[in-house]
């Protein structure tokens, strides 16, 4: 199946600090289509317009301008349990040195390496509680770190969006209702990483007509810059499965289906580069559940360093009721789902892992 892509926004934008001016600049890359098999893989994404955008920075005095960049590069891990994708400060993209510091030259930015030092996840509101707002949404406020994952727990209500808010500081995530169930709870979560150095988004966004099977819309990291995690907004005319990454974590998804009526599905991907030795694993953990209406849950753990994000994804007919790092730990993440069609089906958990 032919994915309907529109025009496709490059976000650049470095965790913290102050705010400059847009640069001008755009670039233009190919659309190429799309899987039925959401399990498998995804519809490619490559920008097919990119404006200026804003850039901040961890440091007032670390120079940064907007970049155009598009494509990636990515290698995949041996192991069933965990694939890798890895970068360092000496893998660039071939250009001469331009940045100052430490900082590594991507495309035409210049980033500073992010150094992680700890995670933790923030629940807001403490407790599940009854959604009033119009449309209803969850904050969850990292404080002085910065979210780069993030989720939710849902009842009675789908979600929407689910993303770093654009102050950087929060996970958000906006619901609609769930016509499957009358009630209306909900709970916000953000796994909040205290760390030093820059991270940029790159946005996609797919135009969908409406009459689209189940399938996974991504945006991958460009060359020389590792994924650290991602989110998106879909609204109420997509039947959203699932924000995740995939199984070697150099794409960031969003998968579901079409609503026969036409829909914007936007793909973020946070990027960084790391420094050298540093690495990203990805883990995944999965449940059968029964059909019929019936629920459970799934959870995922890195057995080394930190699961800085994650996600959960649900096949056809499947409703994913919660997706959000544990609390009390750096290191885990949760998925529960719900299998509303007369056939059992698999929910899984996955963890992007961040390896020092």
């Amino acid at each position: 199946m032919v994915a309907r892509c529109g025009c496709g926004a490059l976000v650049v934008l470095l965790v913290g600090g102050c705010f400059a001016d847009p640069p001008g600049g755009d670039a233009q890359g190919d659309a190429s289509t799309s899987t039925t098999d959401p399990s498998s893989s995804t519809t490619a994404a490559v920008p097919t317009t990119m404006p200026p955008t804003t850039v901040a920075t961890t440091d007032d005095s670390t120079s940064s301008s907007t970049t155009s960049v598009a494509g990636s590069s990515s290698s995949s891990g041996e192991s069933g349990a965990a694939s890798t994708s890895t970068t360092g400060p000496g893998d660039s993209t071939g250009t001469e040195p331009a940045c100052p510091g430490s900082e590594v030259l991507i495309g035409t930015l210049c980033v500073e390496p992010l150094v992680v030092t700890d995670a933790f996840t923030v629940v807001d509101p403490a407790t599940l509680l009854p959604i009033l707002d119009d449309p209803p949404c969850l904050r969850a406020e990292c404080s002085e770190s910065r979210p780069l994952g993030g989720g939710f727990v849902l009842d009675g209500l789908l979600a929407h969006t689910s993303h770093r808010t654009a102050d950087m500081i929060a996970w958000t995530t906006c619901t609609g209702p769930d016509p499957q169930d009358p009630s209306a709870l909900g709970q916000g979560y953000a796994r909040c990483t205290e760390a030093q150095g820059d991270v940029f988004v790159v946005s996609e966004t797919y135009l969908l007509e409406g009459d689209e099977g189940t399938s996974c819309y991504d945006v991958q990291c460009p060359p020389g810059s590792t994924l650290v995690g991602g989110g998106g907004r879909w609204g109420p005319d997509f039947e959203f499965q699932g924000s995740e990454p995939d199984e070697d974590g150099s794409h960031w998804r969003v998968c579901g289906s079409g609503m026969l009526q036409p829909a914007e599905v936007e793909v973020d991907a946070y990027c960084t580069v790391l420094p050298r030795g540093a690495q990203t694993s990805v883990y995944t953990e999965s449940v059968e559940v029964e059909g019929g209406g019936s629920s459970d849950c799934v959870e995922v753990t890195c057995p080394t360093g930190i699961a800085v994000s994650g996600g959960g994804f649900g096949v056809v007919t499947s409703v994913i009721e919660a997706s959000h790092p544990l609390p009390g730990q750096a290191n885990g993440w949760r998925t529960c789902g719900r299998a509303d069609g007369i056939f059992s089906l698999t929910i899984r958990a996955r963890a992007l892992c961040l390896e020092p």
